[in-house]
């Protein structure tokens, strides 16, 4: 994976439609359990997935929709632990929406070959909080009661006086 000036472009596509996962796996089926970190991309453009392979490298995959009303999808993912470490800083500065979880993946990947399972479980837990999915609980209203919240009506409608400009 080279340097790139898409960057900020990728950090966009990542936000909306990437995952950073670490994943809980078996090897070969025994009762050990490792982690492994995924990062991808899903969408349904080709143009996009061809694009992604050009100018960061990896692969895409063709997910074929079982519903015949869907479009679909190619998911492309970047290969190798270092390309993934290259990807996160070259994304980290620009994300909104996953920087948090970028930097936890970050911290896994540099754990290299390290045997510290209890560690790369912590962050496996942390990077699963930070992605877990469901309703936000987010919000700058007061809990009234009341089943409807009314930003405009607990603040006011925030509209001021007009203010006249000078002349030019």
């Amino acid at each position: 994976m080279r340097q790139s000036k898409n960057w900020p472009y990728l950090a966009g596509i990542i936000d909306g439609e990437g995952c950073f996962h670490i994943a809980r796996i078996r090897p070969g089926g025994t009762p050990r359990i490792a982690h492994r970190l995924d990062i991808h991309v899903t969408t349904t453009s080709l143009v996009l997935a061809k694009w992604l392979v050009s100018n960061f490298g990896g692969k895409y995959y063709h997910i074929p929709m079982q519903n015949r009303n869907w479009r679909d999808a190619y998911r492309w993912q970047p290969s190798g632990k270092k390309n993934k470490e290259i990807l996160i800083l070259g994304v980290l500065p620009y994300l909104q929406i996953k920087k948090d979880l970028a930097g936890i993946c970050l911290e896994f990947l540099r754990l290299g070959n390290s045997n510290v399972p209890t560690q790369r479980e912590q962050l496996c837990q942390k990077a699963r909080v930070l992605s877990r999915r469901g309703r936000s609980v987010e919000t700058d209203t007061l809990d009234t009661g009341s089943p409807v919240k009314i930003q405009s009506d607990l603040q006011g409608d925030l509209e001021s006086a007009p203010v006249e400009m000078p002349a030019a």
